[in-house]
């Protein structure tokens, strides 16, 4: 099964952000780089997809991150999607961090 990077890029984190978006159905997984928080930065990750029923999008996990990370790469495994997937990183607290990512599809 072949890997095809769809998208990448480099978001400021604010409240919340949606870091990317996509209604097509597929094979999604990601990489997302949180070398850039501080000792003082607290996210919440979250992955959303639209599933079985197609109801919209719903939160199938989420991870919480404070202060510098030891081990900064997250990878979000891959996950089949009927409809969509996203990706929203809430900041609660801290330092606004500016982290790469990488959105692949199988």
């Amino acid at each position: 099964m072949a890997q095809t990077v769809v998208a990448t890029g480099a978001t400021a984190i604010s409240a919340s952000t949606l870091v990317y978006s996509r209604a097509t159905a597929g094979i999604y997984s990601a990489l997302i780089d949180l070398t850039p928080m501080s000792a003082d930065t607290v996210l919440n990750i979250k992955v959303a997809n639209c599933t079985i029923v197609a109801s919209g999008l719903k939160v199938v996990t989420q991870d919480n991150f404070t202060g510098v990370q030891t081990d900064p790469m997250y990878l979000i495994p891959a996950q089949h999607s009927n409809k969509g997937f996203s990706i929203t990183i809430v900041k609660s607290s801290g330092t606004t961090p500016t982290v790469p990512w990488e959105i692949t599809t199988f």
